[in-house]
């Protein structure tokens, strides 16, 4: 029955006289699908020169950098979005995808309304439900809205999620359904998504046509909060331990060559008074982290990236910092500077580390080079922390170093190995290389690179990956931002 009613739905709004106008919102509105196979619905909010910005369900798109864009005047020739905000792990939240250059011609954005929509007026949603038609249009009735939801007598199918709810042909809602819900339909009210996207700079004009700007919270001149970025040349690489290589794991098999687009990486490790800057301003609360008490590793209360065991100054690499965590610091940062930031693929990292080297470590083959290039476990950590295996020379340091203190690599990036382990975007893979190691998508444990103050000889190798879940924190844990 549910079918027969929404077609038969669909075939009285194509027969009445609002077809034309809902024919003119297509333009705005906008197929999404993401690399591990999810559809969903976005629209239009703002065109900006020859950029676009669609909003979607942050369900729809979470885990992915950069969704397929499907438009009404493309159809046959998807364009490559970048999320530039997420409102992740909320089953409310929102997501602006932001689509650059090459856009058609017809593209229009989409109006928003002044107020919620009153209860049991007719709205319509246009999105591409699973087993439906694309475009089609549907017609539904507002429920009793609160303050946080609104609810429609209609079924929502998994594929109009992130869609509008469209009432006199201006945005009222947006669509919210988690894949295997069985419900009616729900909505984020025009409301919430208009202080969503004022929090996220973002400017809607009244027409569907206006052309609106982004503005970040902040951009001073010069950037205080940008971090310093070396440009890294595309390029190829052979990627992963060769077969002769000492100490290799599985999960550095099979050894292939990859190639890297250009991109930008950050010549340090986020330090800690930058991660205390995003902290005082947003109130974030980052848990308890795994650290060593002189004995053994252990989590305990009052243990963060604070207090991590040991002593840091603010040029210090942040530690005890989980995925999440970095990914919160993250979209503050894109807000606060009005670039976008990002963490490195997995690829990405290892292509930066080598800098065109084949050899086992960053700086060359003997190991006991390590202490100019890196902070690792050396001949100091073993004489204060009797720590064994050790590399056989001395950095100075116990514990974290103050960032850039030691020789940068052949890109001129500083700590990439040692110091601290670095967090990558990319899905960690125990029994080899599977091509997840090349994009940001799906969930799960995530790659770590690097090695850090901790760990000896065989962890500081450029092949070497480790996989750690998103939530963890331990104190020789940090990140590094890449950008397009």
């Amino acid at each position: 029955m549910r079918w027969v009613w929404l077609v038969w739905v669909g075939w009285l709004i194509a027969g009445s006289a609002w077809a034309e106008n809902y024919d003119a919102l297509r333009a705005g509105i906008v197929k999404v699908t993401t690399t591990d196979g999810r559809i969903g619905t976005g629209f239009v909010v703002q065109i900006d020169g020859n950029n676009a910005y669609v909003v979607t369900a942050s369900h729809v798109v979470e885990g992915e950098q950069n969704p397929a864009l499907t438009l009404f005047q493309r159809q046959n020739d998807p364009l490559r979005g970048q999320v530039i905000h997420l409102e992740g792990g909320d089953p409310r939240g929102l997501a602006l995808v932001k689509i650059n250059g090459n856009l058609p011609s017809g593209l229009v954005a989409l109006p928003l309304a002044a107020d919620n929509v009153r209860p049991d007026e007719s709205i319509v949603l246009i999105g591409f439900p699973l087993g439906g038609g694309a475009w089609m249009p549907v017609v539904g009735q507002v429920g009793t809205p609160n303050n946080k939801d609104m609810t429609m007598s209609a079924i929502i199918e998994e594929g109009n999620s992130g869609g509008p709810v469209l009432y006199n042909r201006q945005v009222a809602g947006v669509v919210m359904k988690q894949s295997g819900e069985k419900t009616f339909g729900k909505a984020v009210p025009i409301s919430i998504v208009k202080t969503t996207l004022e929090n996220w700079g973002v400017v809607v004009g009244n027409s569907s046509r206006s052309t609106v700007t982004v503005t970040a919270a902040s951009n001073p001149e010069p950037c205080r909060l940008c971090p310093d970025m070396v440009n890294i040349p595309a390029g190829d690489f052979w990627m992963g331990s060769a077969d002769n290589e000492p100490n290799a794991d599985k999960d550095e098999k099979p050894r292939h060559k990859v190639h890297v687009e250009a991109f930008r990486l950050a010549k340090y490790e986020v330090s800690r008074a930058e991660f205390e800057a995003f902290v005082e301003a947003t109130g974030h609360v980052t848990g308890e982290c795994n650290a060593w008490d002189g004995k053994q590793w252990v989590s305990k209360a009052g243990s963060s990236w604070r207090q991590p065991g040991f002593e840091q100054s603010g040029d210090h690499p942040v530690v005890c910092v989980s995925h999440d965590d970095a990914q919160a610091y993250i979209r503050w940062l894109n807000q606060q500077t009005g670039f976008t930031y990002r963490l490195p693929i997995e690829a990405e990292w290892e292509y930066a580390a080598r800098a065109g080297a084949s050899t086992t470590y960053p700086w060359g083959s003997d190991v006991d080079d390590a202490c100019y290039y890196a902070n690792v476990a050396d001949l100091t950590s073993k004489k204060t922390l009797n720590w064994d295996p050790v590399v056989s020379c001395a950095d100075g340091y116990v514990y974290t170093a103050p960032r850039g203190r030691l020789r940068a690599n052949g890109f001129g990036l500083h700590d990439i190995s040692g110091n601290v382990w670095e967090w990558t975007c990319s899905v960690y893979t125990e029994n080899g290389y599977d091509g997840s190691e090349k994009r940001c998508v799906g969930t799960g444990r995530r790659v770590i690179r690097g090695g850090s103050w901790n760990y000896g000889p065989v962890n500081l190798r450029s092949a070497n990956r480790n996989g750690s879940n998103p939530d963890n924190r331990f104190s020789g844990l940090g990140f590094r931002l890449a950008q397009d």
